[in-house]
């Protein structure tokens, strides 16, 4: 690992329903790199429209982890949208 990265993990939680998802990743991951592990495990969730959240903030998919200012043990909401 280079010095800038560490360690963390994040968890998926669909606003509506109880699946949970958590991951281990590091704070310079790309967001969209760890949704991808999300759909491995959840594939239903792969076609549809999306809007991803973390403490009340809008995730740039094409960001890292540290640019969405994401928390090791952050909880990231996702409703889908039509």
């Amino acid at each position: 690992m280079k010095p800038e990265e560490k360690m963390m993990n994040v968890i998926f939680r669909p606003i509506e329903g109880n699946t949970d998802f958590s991951v281990d990743c590091k704070n310079t991951d790309i967001f969209v790199k760890i949704e991808e592990l999300f759909y491995d495990k959840y594939p239903e969730y792969k076609n549809t429209k999306k809007v991803f959240n973390a403490n009340g903030n809008r995730i740039d998919r094409f960001k890292n982890l540290d640019y969405n200012k994401i928390k090791n043990n952050e909880v990231i909401t996702f409703k889908q949208i039509e």
